[in-house]
């Protein structure tokens, strides 16, 4: 079995856009997918972008991590946070979502970050068993939040 890994180029945004769509399948919210391929190959090239690694796995497209720099005031330095990671179900278990996980933390220690951080939805057992397994540490001291533009412009006419 052959498993090659990559930077995302614009003719990979079609791909992205699939693994965009499954995880939202698989999290059961297939229709809250707003993306489309034209944002995404936008996004892709934009100054501060997001960088995205693809997994292959005999030549087929098999897993990414999509992913993007912010900054911690406490360390100083910037961190990764990784926004999505995503295998396909007919290609898991054959070590490609660590290697990606191990290309992110290569980038994390070339780039000088302090850290590298992500969400994972509570049910995720199998991604939490993954994260706990690689050295991962949950964060119980913190809540995530989010506000979505309906909310941020009720907010601001408020």
């Amino acid at each position: 079995m052959k498993i090659d890994y990559r930077k995302a180029c614009s003719t990979d945004v079609s791909i992205v856009y699939g693994f965009i769509k499954a995880i939202a399948q698989f999290e059961c919210e297939p229709e809250s997918v707003q993306t489309n391929e034209e944002l995404i190959t936008a996004q892709l090239r934009a100054e501060h972008s997001p960088f995205c690694d693809i997994v292959f796995v005999n030549d087929h497209p098999a897993g990414m991590a999509v992913c993007y720099f912010s900054y911690s005031t406490w360390t100083g330095k910037r961190r990764i946070h990784l926004e999505d990671l995503y295998t396909n179900p007919k290609y898991r278990r054959l070590g490609q979502a660590k290697g990606l996980i191990r290309r992110l933390c290569a980038i994390a220690q070339d780039t000088g970050c302090a850290r590298m951080v992500w969400n994972v939805l509570f049910w995720n057992q199998p991604a939490i068993q993954l994260y706990e397994y690689i050295g991962a540490k949950p964060l119980s001291e913190w809540l995530g939040y989010r506000m979505s533009i309906d909310e941020i412009e009720a907010f601001l006419t408020d």
